[in-house]
């Protein structure tokens, strides 16, 4: 391997770890908006005295989540 195809070895190498660095960040900033709303729909839910089809809809979401 010759100095060029090191440079873009080590270049492309930079590149990867900087997209996963990337990825990581916006998988964090998803999952804490999903905590947001998970919160903000419990907090919701939990004012109804009856079953509104919303609230049963929630609910079971909330179940089939992985």
């Amino acid at each position: 391997m010759d100095s060029e195809e090191l440079n873009i070895a080590v270049a492309n190498e930079a590149f990867a770890e900087n997209k996963v660095y990337m990825l990581e960040k916006q998988l964090k900033q998803a999952n804490e908006r999903i905590k947001r709303l998970e919160e903000a729909g419990d907090a919701l839910a939990n004012t109804q005295t009856y079953d509104l089809l919303e609230t049963v809809n929630w609910r079971k979401s909330k179940e089939a989540k992985p």
